[in-house]
């Protein structure tokens, strides 16, 4: 096997395992193909990114505790040091669709995940779910100041997607 198809090997075997993982919610399973300086760049905020294994653990033992049916639907292939998957979840009740460009290191474990999140009220209700947990981590009034942003931001975007669609005059789903 040359050296050009066993790099395209050790990255297809990693994102398989990675796929898994994400299907199954199993944090270590995640963690397990991290490279030791990872970074996750947040679907939320431009400004939060999270280093290292034990950031992301901990980010993703949150989110997993959130989502319902991760279950990936679609793997691109990009260059030989990169792929995207799209995974179809539910957080709140709410659909969701994520792509997670994943971005390899030499020796084949994922060093940067950047999530992107559709549609907003999908996003918004993450960002209630989750942020609420994680700010309390630092401080129990971070956690209640987190809720109070957080929360009625997803129910506004949740409830008046309808009626925006609707006043816009645009075709639904």
């Amino acid at each position: 096997m040359s050296t050009e198809t066993r790099a395209a090997h050790d990255l297809d075997v990693t994102t398989q395992r990675y796929r898994a993982a994400v299907e199954g919610r199993d944090v270590e399973g995640v963690v397990g193909v991290l490279s030791e300086d990872a970074v996750m760049y947040s679907p939320i905020s431009a400004l939060a990114r999270f280093e290292g294994p034990a950031a992301i653990r901990e980010v993703l033992g949150v989110v997993f505790g959130q989502i319902t049916a991760p279950s990936c639907v679609a793997e691109i292939g990009g260059g030989t040091d990169q792929r995207a998957l799209i995974v179809r979840s539910t957080v709140r009740g709410v659909e969701m669709e994520e792509a997670v460009w994943l971005r390899f290191d030499a020796d084949g474990l994922i060093n940067e995940l950047t999530l992107f999140i559709r549609p907003a009220a999908a996003l918004t209700a993450l960002m209630a779910a989750i942020g609420p947990p994680l700010a309390a981590r630092q401080s129990l009034g971070g956690g209640i100041v987190a809720a109070a942003m957080t929360r009625p931001l997803a129910a506004l975007v949740r409830h008046g997607d309808p009626l925006a669609v609707r006043l816009a005059g645009v075709g639904r789903r």
